[in-house]
């Protein structure tokens, strides 16, 4: 929770990318004890679709 809040007094949410809050929050949820491993999984295999689909887009923009 102290990392959450230090973060957010560093870098707004609004001003974050939501990949890379994303990504943070996902580190955040599997040092918790009660985590939910399922979820997490899901977490971590939606977080890297659409990862894989915005590096597509980008290598189909820099062509």
């Amino acid at each position: 929770m102290a990392e959450q809040v230090s973060r957010a007094l560093d870098i707004p949410l609004p001003r974050t990318p939501k990949l890379l809050e994303t990504m943070r929050y996902i580190t955040e949820y599997e040092q918790e004890e009660a985590h939910d491993s399922v979820v997490l999984d899901l977490a971590r295999l939606d977080f890297e679709l659409i990862r894989s689909l915005y590096l597509k887009e980008l290598k189909t923009l820099s062509l």
